[in-house]
């Protein structure tokens, strides 16, 4: 139902001419629109008939093999209280050696992992920048492991600024320039501290 529609049905108006006005009435519309469904799933009323929408989606044939692993990432992703949460900041080698990568340890590894090769191992999560929200998964040994002194804020703050913003205690000093010329031809480092 467009909004010509909806002020006609509703408030008896007939909008000729509000061409601009009707885009801004439809967004408003569409904003509280979305609060109200926001306001009525966080609701009692709404938590019990979106476990139930649930229930019926975990039933579907191709949905009841993929749901239950999106609803936990999700709920890992977005919601403050649960139990799954990064426990420490590190850099691991990869994607090979002599390349550094910022990671979050997610876990202990897995057991049929530690099992075979006899060594302690991390779950790492590595995020992507800018969008920490997706990266890769790694298993790599515990000895491996470089732990870095950042919070979680502070890393997920170097990620999404593709490594800008760096906590001030892990800026290193420039060296010395050469010459008045290397001055000239270089950018100048534009790092940014997190304070």
């Amino acid at each position: 139902m467009g909004t010509r529609k909806f002020l006609r049905a509703v408030w008896d108006i007939d909008p000729a001419g509000w061409d601009y006005h009707l885009d801004i009435i439809g967004f408003a519309l569409a904003i509280v629109l979305v609060y109200v469904v926001g306001r009525f799933v966080a609701s009692f009323l709404g938590r019990t008939a979106w476990h139930s929408v649930e229930r019926l989606l975990v039933q579907l044939p191709v949905i009841k093999q993929i749901y239950p692993s999106i609803k936990q990432v999700t709920d890992f992703l977005i919601l403050s209280d649960t139990k799954v949460q990064f426990s420490r900041v590190v850099a691991v080698e990869y994607p090979r050696k002599g390349i550094y990568s910022m990671g979050l340890v997610t876990n202990p590894g897995m057991q049929s992992l530690r099992r075979r090769s006899d060594v302690d191992l991390l779950t790492v999560f590595i995020p992507s920048s800018p969008t920490p929200i997706t990266g890769y998964t790694i298993t790599v040994r515990r000895d491996e492991v470089i732990d870095l002194p950042f919070d979680i804020d502070q890393a997920l703050r170097f990620t999404v600024s593709a490594g800008v913003i760096l906590p001030s205690n892990e800026l290193l000093e420039k060296p010395p320039a050469d010459s008045a010329a290397d001055d000239h031809q270089h950018a100048p480092d534009a790092v940014l501290t997190d304070e």
